[in-house]
């Protein structure tokens, strides 16, 4: 990969710096990415950031007029003019998000957010920011990885520290897309990629964008959608939802720790910004779609907004959005639910296998926003609509999700994970064993048990049982030996028990 240098002492010049494709570096938590049109699925250029701040778990979305260049972005709620940007678009199509990079000279403050609000209001192209950087070196106190797109079809990503900045052209890569996650390879040329911290979701966020792309797959559908609510571990390796091959000790069965993976703990939002085409017409700028996930964002749900108004009163409310603070309650309440371990994820709380779960509540929905925003965008792309039409849109989809997640909210009982104890005797077995449990009180009692890749094998119980001691016995005639998994819903809670089967 090359990248263009320019620095304090050479400004206006460029100058060509070679450096190996695996560069990697110091820890952190936020994951961007930047792709050209070629690699994505309809031709035009695509920009992600996922949000690593768990210290700041208060979004939201803010429209900022009071710049020359009036732009749409996230900040930290309460949002203000002077707000910094993490991510956002302005009016002429200019997009930026960043990463916060610690292997870089140290500035005198972090003030990342700071020169993005500047640049999103005042730069209306890659080249603009260009500019921008030059007139500032040794001035601003940036420490990042700024990814960019604009409406002339650039693709960048750009590291800056207080001096300096190096440019990477995501079309100067093999298959058209960039990742960083918060390194610079400006200051780890030739550094081995085990052992640094943040190489984990590097690596994982592009085995994901290379299978996209070289399946033509490459969209912000996939992006909002899979990658900023992806499970990997240490070893950059998937974890499923539901996993049923996870959790120790037994209380902790079906969890596992996000410390590695993309969509953290301390993921608070994500953002998938989805440029205009160029051809075979030029598309109207704020056409450029800023698509956002608004708190954690494997509790939240992806929705549109446009560099045209204000956000809606769900994304941007008084104090804090209303969005981020019910994806923050689901969190909380179902999903990381762990107070002592806020890293730890119960992967039955989002899929449970039988059709439950947070995530066949917020996918259909997910899906239902980008499909009737496709819709607009196609009829809008060819004759656009006022601003107030625009904004009523973004309303109506906000407040259908508001009303969802509120609902869900409200009839989502707490998670303690060991709230029912399935215990199973003998284990290992042949050809039997008896799973108990203790029942608080009445109720509708459903035992299945799974194998390890998720597939249903036998239902044990599925009826309304008195309170008290319960034993179930389970003889598998055709199953072979191997580890399984055993699942009991009851009085609102879950109990898992693995039990092996040896022939």
């Amino acid at each position: 990969m090359s990248a263009r240098r320019r620095s304090r002492s050479l400004r206006g010049s460029l100058v060509a710096v070679l450096l190996v494709s695996t560069c990697v570096g110091a820890a952190g938590a936020c994951t961007i990415g930047v792709a050209s049109g070629r690699a994505t699925a309809d031709g035009r250029p695509l920009l992600w950031k996922v949000r690593d701040n768990g210290g700041v778990p208060d979004n939201e979305v803010y429209y900022n007029s009071a710049l020359p260049m009036p732009f749409i972005a996230v900040v930290t709620a309460n949002g203000e003019p002077g707000s910094p940007a993490w991510m956002g678009v302005n009016a002429h199509g200019f997009a930026l998000v960043n990463a916060d990079v610690r292997d870089l000279a140290d500035p005198l403050s972090l003030a990342n957010g700071e020169f993005m609000r500047a640049a999103l209001g005042c730069c209306r192209s890659a080249s603009e920011f260009t500019t921008l950087l030059e007139a500032t070196n040794g001035l601003r106190d940036t420490h990042a990885n700024f990814g960019v797109i604009d409406t002339t079809g650039a693709a960048v990503i750009i590291e800056a520290s207080r001096d300096e900045f190096w440019i990477y052209d995501a079309e100067d890569t093999e298959r058209g897309f960039i990742i960083r996650t918060n390194f610079a390879c400006a200051d780890t040329a030739g550094a081995g990629i085990d052992g640094l911290a943040g190489a984990e979701r590097f690596i994982r966020s592009t085995d994901l964008v290379t299978a996209w792309v070289d399946a033509g797959e490459l969209s912000h559908a996939r992006l909002a959608g899979r990658l900023a609510r992806d499970f990997s571990n240490w070893a950059s390796l998937p974890y499923p939802v539901p996993c049923y091959d996870c959790g120790e000790p037994d209380s902790l069965y079906g969890c596992f720790d996000t410390y590695f993976s993309i969509c953290g703990g301390g993921s608070v939002s994500a953002a998938v910004i989805q440029g205009v085409a160029r051809s075979p017409a030029s598309e109207p700028a704020w056409l450029t779609t800023f698509w956002v996930l608004l708190g954690q964002p494997a509790c939240a749900v992806a929705l549109p907004y446009w560099p045209v108004g204000p956000a809606p009163a769900a994304a941007d409310g008084p104090l804090t959005a209303p969005l981020c603070d019910l994806a923050g309650q689901l969190r909380r309440q179902v999903v990381f639910h762990l107070p002592d371990r806020p890293r730890i994820v119960d992967s039955f709380a989002l899929l449970d296998g039988i059709g439950g779960g947070l995530w066949s509540i917020l996918q259909p929905a997910e899906s239902a926003a980008l499909a009737a925003a496709g819709e607009r965008l196609a009829r809008w792309r060819l004759e656009p609509p006022a601003a107030s039409t625009v904004l009523a849109f973004e309303d109506s989809l906000a407040g259908t999700v508001h009303e969802l997640l509120s609902v869900t909210v409200s009839s989502a009982p707490p998670r303690p994970p060991t709230s029912l104890h399935l215990v199973a005797f003998p284990s290992p077995f042949n050809p039997a064993t008896t799973f108990a449990f203790e029942l608080p009180r009445e109720g509708h009692v459903r035992l299945d048990v799974h194998d390890l890749a998720g597939r249903h094998v036998a239902r044990l119980v599925d009826g309304v049982r008195a309170p008290g001691a319960q034993r179930v016995p389970w003889r598998p005639v055709d199953l072979a030996s191997g580890v399984y998994v055993a699942r009991l819903q009851a009085a609102g809670s879950v109990g898992l028990r693995r039990v092996v089967l040896v022939r």
